[in-house]
């Protein structure tokens, strides 16, 4: 059956990615943000890209706490002075809700920029974080600020 105008064709590893990152959320296990430091270390791609996966939220967001800075060579410090930056210049906001906007900002950037070669996997997982990011800020002059803040960081990891 020939696809609309516009519409995508996902393959069945992007499905299978979004399928693990609905429902791990639903599976018993310890509470996100408090996994084992020893497997934020490990730098293996396929690994890290599981474990970024399963770290979404069923909304589609991270938090600051789900992100395996070391992982993703990410400086933990740099994503706090950046969402307290954020924070502070966008109060009405709220702190834990820009420090996921800045989070999930920081997952998507380091997917499409240090992951491109496994899009197929991820690219449903940063469509639903890219919906979510839109849902929850609506000001386009914020979400630059964030986007920017976001490429530095992941373009300062190694």
């Amino acid at each position: 059956m020939p696809r609309a105008k516009g519409e995508r064709k996902h393959s069945k590893k992007a499905a299978s990615a979004v399928s693990a990152s609905t429902h791990a959320t639903a599976t018993p296990g310890p509470p996100q943000g408090t996994a084992d430091p020893e497997l934020d270390r490990d730098t293996d791609p396929a690994t890290l890209l599981q474990r970024l996966i399963k770290r979404q939220s069923f909304a589609g967001s991270w938090t600051r706490e789900d992100l395996p800075c070391s992982a993703m060579h990410v400086s933990r410090d740099a994503v706090k002075a950046s969402a307290e930056k954020l924070a502070a210049t966008h109060p009405a906001i709220g702190g834990d809700k820009i420090a996921a906007v800045l989070a999930t900002a920081i997952v998507i950037m380091f997917l499409e920029k240090k992951m491109a070669d496994e899009e197929e996997t991820w690219e449903l997982v940063v469509e639903k974080a890219r919906g979510w990011l839109a849902g929850e800020v609506g000001d386009e002059e914020v979400l630059k600020e964030v986007w920017k803040e976001a490429d530095d960081i992941v373009g300062a990891a190694a």
